[in-house]
């Protein structure tokens, strides 16, 4: 018998060997230690949990590549950017007081920004508003692609769906 073989992702030979037997392409020839059985394997194959698996991961990893072109990624750096913004929206709602010993945050920024701590906390503040955005709209794309890709019935077309929310994710 000459094996049919038809590829349908890069873990179907994990998959075959996983069933115990052996599939190579000797000068290009499918040869297998049990025609049978492997092409039994090749035809009921169904890579879609597979491909979908690794999909979502490279879509969740392009979101996160996005957002690391706006936000620096360094251990508790978000923690900081959180106090930070905290810490300014409570100065802005106390009144923009004279007396900063309640807001070091806002007191470090303005001095290391040159600006008033007035100033200093407003640009805080609408730095976050917008990363609040742009966040919300990568987080948005993230979970489409997640549920689209969850959605797809076709193992072929999970590519189709994953690629098309990454370019999207990359031009963010």
């Amino acid at each position: 018998m000459t094996i049919n073989y038809i590829e349908k992702s890069k873990f179907m030979h994990s998959f075959i060997s996983e069933q115990g037997h052996t599939l190579q392409n000797l000068d290009g020839v499918w040869v297998s230690d049990n025609d049978d059985a492997v092409q039994a394997i090749i035809e009921s194959f169904n890579p879609l949990p597979l491909l979908q698996k690794e999909y979502v991961d490279l879509v969740n990893k392009a979101a996160g590549e996005t957002r690391v072109k706006y936000v620096t990624n360094v251990p508790f750096q978000e923690a900081a950017y959180q106090m930070k913004e905290a810490d300014t929206r409570r100065y802005k709602a106390d009144g923009y007081p004279a007396d900063l010993t309640l807001y070091p945050f806002t007191a470090f920024e303005a001095d290391a920004t040159g600006l008033t701590p007035t100033q200093a906390a407003d640009l805080v503040i609408s730095q976050a508003d917008q990363w609040m955005f742009l966040s919300a709209m990568i987080e948005g794309l993230r979970r489409k692609a997640t549920v689209s890709i969850e959605a797809v019935t076709d193992w072929q077309q999970v590519s189709v769906v994953a690629q098309s929310y990454i370019a999207q994710l990359e031009q963010i």
